[in-house]
């Protein structure tokens, strides 16, 4: 969420403290996580939990607007009213999704802030640790890339072999 396009504040993120505020806003955020509890009577479609990161589908109503979510992690649907006081926030340290969510529910190309371990990846460029990256496609590999295990060979003049998906091999 980069309210007027402001790149800091996509970083750091957004707080809202009720619906009402989201509802406001000149272009709703699509995810956000509700950082406290807010109960509706026994209704679990109209309460959020802590941490509950929900995908913002539109609002409902012109007078008494609601806000339609789905709870990411349950695929369940929320319909929040706008005193609905979830204290949500838009920190992307916040509404940390995996890579696989986030291919099931928004449609490439969009704007993402990347968090990635950076000593369990070093492969990984480092200028796209916690900056906006624009993911524009995923595609299905066909092909794995396979190097020999032997300790005569050294790491760096192991051959790299292609080893396409269909071919019917048993692994061990």
């Amino acid at each position: 969420y980069m309210p007027h396009g402001n790149v800091d504040a996509g970083i750091s993120g957004y707080d809202f403290s009720t619906v009402g505020e989201i509802l406001q806003a000149d272009r709703p955020p699509v995810l956000i996580t509700a950082m406290q509890t807010w109960q509706k009577g026994k209704s679990e479609q109209n309460s959020v939990n802590s941490h509950d990161v929900l995908l913002v589908l539109g609002s409902k109503g012109r007078v008494k607007r609601s806000l339609k979510c789905l709870n990411v992690k349950t695929g369940k649907q929320k319909l929040l009213q706008q005193t609905c006081a979830g204290m949500f926030t838009t920190r992307p340290y916040e509404t940390r999704l995996f890579l696989p969510e986030v291919l099931k529910h928004f449609t490439l190309p969009a704007k993402f802030v990347m968090f990635i371990n950076k000593d369990e990846n070093p492969d990984l460029p480092s200028d796209i640790f916690s900056h906006p990256v624009n993911l524009s496609h995923c595609s299905i590999e066909t092909s794995l890339i396979a190097t020999q295990l032997d300790e005569r060979i050294t790491k760096e003049s192991a051959p790299l072999i292609e080893i396409p998906m269909d071919l019917d091999i048993a692994v061990e």
